[in-house]
């Protein structure tokens, strides 16, 4: 958009195994912020994200994050990038909500378009430990891509002629007698408040081999 700071990736780029890890962690490889992007002809391989805390933690986004921006992706492979969170508690600590999203992306309030890419083996997991008196919600969707929104008709994620293969959610938790745990959500996909004019629209894609699990 007009004022944004625009990047063009191109042919040959390959991103591989860069961590992203802080108790909110957003974008293994990429994190674009009010920025219009073209990536193109990418490779995108083992990189993750990864957030641990007692608190309210994220993980967004293994590979890609984007927040409020303009994203196109074509032409590109993302395989085995994760977004990972685990959090855990005492006797003492009340956790608020725990989220975990976008294997591969994660965006957010952000115009996505992606076309001719494939997704494969890219997972959300989520791990939680809890204390005796611990009370939370866990949440993990989009085994490859999560979109969501706070404003209305603002995003508008375009999936289209990709393939999503072995994409998954996982949720693992110990000592449950307190947890309240949501079930893994999309295991290749997962769109939040995405509505209005920003309806998501996926078309002539593949999908195979993806699942989501509590």
């Amino acid at each position: 958009g007009e004022g944004c700071p625009e990047w063009d990736y191109k042919a040959n780029l390959r991103v591989a195994e860069h961590p992203a890890e802080e108790t909110n962690a957003h974008g293994g490889a990429l994190h674009l912020d009010h920025s219009s992007t073209r990536i193109v002809s990418c490779w995108f391989e083992d990189n993750h994200t990864l957030s641990s805390s007692d608190s309210r933690t994220t993980s967004l986004g293994g590979a890609l994050y984007a927040y409020a921006s303009n994203v196109e992706v074509d032409d590109c492979h993302f395989q085995g990038n994760a977004a990972r969170s685990f959090t855990w508690g005492n006797n003492q600590q009340i956790v608020d909500q725990a989220y975990a999203g976008g294997g591969a992306i994660a965006a957010y309030d952000t115009d996505l378009k992606v076309t001719n890419s494939t997704f494969q083996s890219n997972r959300v997991v989520m791990a939680a430990e809890a204390g005796n008196r611990l009370e939370f919600d866990a949440f993990a969707f989009g085994g490859a891509i999560y979109c969501g929104s706070t404003v209305r008709d603002y995003t508008k994620p375009r999936m289209a002629n990709c393939d999503f293969l072995d994409n998954e959610v996982l949720l693992a938790d110990v000592n449950t007698d307190h947890l309240l745990v949501e079930p893994g959500w999309g295991g290749a996909l997962a769109f939040e408040m995405v509505q209005g004019k920003g309806m998501a629209v996926v078309e002539y894609c593949l999908f195979e081999g993806n699942h989501a699990t509590l």
